[in-house]
């Protein structure tokens, strides 16, 4: 989605640039995602899904966890 500070051309691109990296085996993937977020919304969770199924070199990194709602933790960790 484009705004004052980026095109759409330079949304492609990074997308572009994104997949091409994934596709590679040698490539960890590395998920930061904020805990406030929904995870499964989070478009990186579902790229590392498609490129890397199994999460072999997939790590998830979850940030500000000071914001994740009493009783959902278990919905995070899977």
């Amino acid at each position: 989605m484009s705004n004052e500070g980026r095109s759409d051309q330079g949304v492609a691109l990074v997308h572009y640039l994104v997949d091409t990296y994934l596709q590679s085996f040698r490539t960890i993937i590395l998920d930061i995602v904020q805990a406030g977020n929904g995870i499964a919304n989070q478009p990186i969770i579902r790229k590392a899904k498609n490129y890397a199924p199994g999460v072999v070199r997939t790590f998830g990194v979850i940030t500000k966890k000071d914001l994740i709602n009493n009783g959902t933790e278990y919905q995070i960790a899977r």
